[in-house]
């Protein structure tokens, strides 16, 4: 079993942290004003919703076992059979397209293309890891044929 650690760059950090001022303001005018029930449910959902986006940033995992990668972010995981990868990219962005799932804390992200079981379709997992190379080295020896498009990345 291999850990990686998740990436996290400034953009991250400046986001991270604007969410959380923004989320003293109303907790501030809750605690010391009056408030109507109705607000209080709304400011209630609010920070629910973001409580779980911040609980899927901060608790990212990444694990590699035997042929299976397993990602886990906040109360979701995804669970990847390496055999299936077939290509595997470089990406620097920050935003995602509908199709792709990111899971990343920085713009610097490596694209898993794979095929799900029992599936003829193919999915992108977008990460940002720490160890990029070794990342790359290990769903190599799982998945030899993967087509690589790498730009960012230089492998030894």
């Amino acid at each position: 079993m291999k850990q990686f650690t998740p990436s996290t760059d400034k953009t991250f950090m400046r986001i991270f942290i604007s969410a959380l001022i923004l989320c003293l303001v109303p907790t501030l005018l809750i605690l010391f004003e009056t408030v109507e029930t109705t607000a209080y449910l709304i400011a209630l959902f609010v920070f629910l919703v973001i409580g779980i986006i911040i609980w899927m940033t901060i608790r990212i995992n990444f694990i590699v076992n035997d042929h299976n990668f397993l990602t886990k972010f906040g109360p979701f995981s995804v669970n990847i059979d390496l055999r299936t990868v077939v290509k595997i990219t470089d990406r620097y962005s920050l935003f995602i397209t509908p199709s792709v799932l990111k899971i990343a804390r920085s713009n610097n992200t490596i694209s898993l293309r794979y095929r799900k079981k029992n599936s003829l379709a193919l999915h992108w997992l977008t990460i940002s890891i720490e160890e990029e190379n070794e990342f790359i080295r290990e769903v190599l020896v799982h998945s030899p044929n993967a087509e690589l498009e790498l730009r960012r990345i230089k492998l030894d």
